[in-house]
């Protein structure tokens, strides 16, 4: 996914929180600084939150933000997309959705082996798959310019870049949803 974001972006106007594995940095404006959730802030849900901020931070200067998320992460501020569509930035968000709490993932499985339960209960309460969200239709509900859900790999590239497109030519945000793979998908 990230190889197929950079080549949506290349040679766009393009700033990011992050350098990236495999893109080219030419610019120093590229960089806007390091901000979102886990363990670097200590909070879940700040994602998005930060990526308005650093928006409005560069607002006016002809960049757009490319933002991605996990599906969780996302799923603990979606009305921030309120915020995105009335302030009319430029925010390209990219949902990693795996259709799972992944963060938990992990925990739950070493609590069910500390506390000798089923490992494979380890999902109840962190899937995000019954039922399916439609992130890009909850974009849209906001009048974000919402793309997918993307579910086949070979439709990735095509969907970036209408996605660019968009963002570029009308400076507003646009929300593209690819679904990712996680350990549970092969086993139901």
């Amino acid at each position: 996914m990230n190889a197929e974001l950079w080549n949506a972006v290349k040679g766009k106007p393009w700033m990011s929180s992050q350098v990236r594995p495999g893109w080219e940095v030419s610019d120093l404006e590229q960089i806007t600084g390091r901000a979102g959730s886990g363990a670097a802030s200590g909070g879940l849900g700040l994602a998005m939150g930060g990526a308005i901020g650093q928006a409005l931070a560069h607002r006016g200067n002809g960049r757009f933000l490319v933002h991605t998320s996990g599906d969780g992460e996302f799923l603990f501020t979606p009305s921030s997309l309120y915020t995105l569509s009335n302030l009319n930035l430029p925010v390209l968000t990219v949902i990693n959705n795996n259709r799972l709490y992944g963060n938990d993932e992990g925990h739950q499985e070493h609590m069910a082996r500390t506390r000798e339960r089923p490992v494979e209960n380890k999902y109840v309460g962190i899937a995000l798959d019954k039922p399916k969200t439609d992130l890009a239709g909850i974009a849209r509900s906001f009048d974000v310019e919402g793309f997918g859900p993307v579910e086949n790999p070979n439709d990735l590239a095509g969907v970036l870049e209408r996605a660019v497109d968009v963002i570029v030519r009308e400076q507003r945000p646009v929300l593209v949803d690819v679904v990712t793979a996680n350990d549970r998908r092969g086993a139901e």
